[in-house]
């Protein structure tokens, strides 16, 4: 139900007035039955107690196409490395769905094999490589 939530007066006080809080929520799908708003009250207050009953509404956005239908998206398979070139990474939305979810999913993957590299590179002995620029041993 809930995609995401973000407390936007934590980040920028100057959207709530002094006191009090704006929250954001982000909903998967489209529920705009009569008994949705209930349902995600129901859902916050067991995050952040029954006060949430007590919140104002201030209006709903519905964005019926903020994302193209994902089977549009090409998501990478297994078989898709980050790796383009010998130490020349990519990762980003594009590479994951198309979503912040993706996003972050493959920054996350690109991370690990990065950190695995640099792993590997301090435990093998230093080697000299022909045609290194600087002419000495490389880690």
């Amino acid at each position: 139900m809930i995609n995401h939530l973000c407390v936007l007066s934590e980040v920028a006080p100057s959207y709530a007035p002094a006191g009090r809080s704006l929250v954001a929520v982000c909903l998967r799908g489209d529920r705009a039955d009569a008994g949705a708003e209930q349902a995600l009250r129901d859902k916050l207050a067991g995050w952040f107690g029954r006060s949430v009953f007590d919140w104002q509404h201030l209006r709903t956005d519905r964005i019926p196409a903020a994302l193209p239908p994902l089977p549009v998206i090409k998501r990478p398979g297994p078989s898709d490395r980050c790796e383009l070139s010998p130490g020349l990474f990519a990762c980003g939305d594009y590479r994951d769905g198309g979503t912040l979810d993706g996003a972050i999913r493959s920054g996350r993957a690109t991370a690990e094999v990065v950190a695995h590299r640099l792993i590997m590179r301090r435990s093998a002995p230093l080697v000299a490589r022909t045609g290194d620029r600087r002419g000495g041993p490389v880690a």
